[in-house]
């Protein structure tokens, strides 16, 4: 997701690893929140489309304080906004997203 290879994120969900797009790495970040910090607008889409979670869903802070120094964004959007100006193509990517989940 962070290289925006959609071939590869493709193989990878074939290959049966779609459980782990809520998976978190050290810096408590999801493959979706790498896809909006680098703006890969075809990976989010298919990481939507697959059934990775819209809003966002906090790590404890006693856990992320562990973790990682890094805050956790308010929302997918905010996380978003901060990395890419309103009219960056990856915030319609996500809004089409969420609705599509609501």
């Amino acid at each position: 997701a962070r290289g925006g290879s959609v071939e590869c994120m493709r193989m990878l969900l074939e290959g049966g690893c779609e459980k782990d797009l809520e998976a978190r790495d050290k810096w408590a970040r999801t493959p979706l929140h790498w896809t909006l910090i680098n703006g890969h607008c075809a990976c989010a889409e298919l990481l939507l489309g697959e059934g990775a979670e819209g809003a966002v869903r906090h790590t404890p802070n006693r856990v992320h304080r562990r973790r990682t120094q890094l805050a956790q964004p308010a929302s997918l959007q905010a996380l978003a906004l901060e990395f890419h100006d309103a009219s960056h193509a990856i915030h319609g990517v996500l809004a089409r997203g969420i609705r599509a989940q609501s």
